[in-house]
């Protein structure tokens, strides 16, 4: 018999051990999750998560997006790239010889914010995607 219930949050991560899909489910739709408003049953890749072998283990939002894998790195302080910093980003093509690496210098059009992966990013000026700060290097 398959389960009909429709999870409302779905997570799909892709990292290096591979691509890892969560769902996260209201508590009400399950036996003694009725009045837990704001609770989730998290289901990662199929199987349910069961801490200490709790069948129906009802956790709040931000636990749930933390087991989930959403929450990696949200304990990490952001670098210190305000709005209008001058850096250097590097261009994604190659210079004249094997391993050169060629970078334009630009300033950040955000603030840093962190990626479902935990890791920061900024928008720089002339670039239409967000760069990985861990990239970036800062001007004076």
């Amino acid at each position: 018999m398959a389960d009909h219930r429709k999870p409302e949050y779905r997570i799909a991560i892709t990292g290096p051990a591979g691509r890892q899909v969560a769902e996260l489910f209201p508590a009400a739709l399950f036996p003694g999750g009725q009045g837990l408003a704001g609770r989730y049953r998290v289901r990662i890749d199929r199987a349910w998560y069961m801490p200490g072998g709790l069948k129906y283990a009802f956790i709040p939002l931000e636990e749930a997006l933390a087991v989930a894998g959403w929450g990696r790195g949200q304990d990490a302080p952001p670098p210190d790239l305000p709005r209008g910093s001058r850096v250097l980003v590097p261009t994604g093509r190659s210079g004249l010889g094997e391993g050169d690496r060629v970078v334009e210098a630009t300033v950040t059009a955000t603030e840093p914010f962190q990626g479902p992966d935990g890791r920061w990013r900024v928008f720089v000026v002339g670039m239409r995607r967000p760069v990985l700060t861990e990239e970036v290097e800062k001007l004076r």
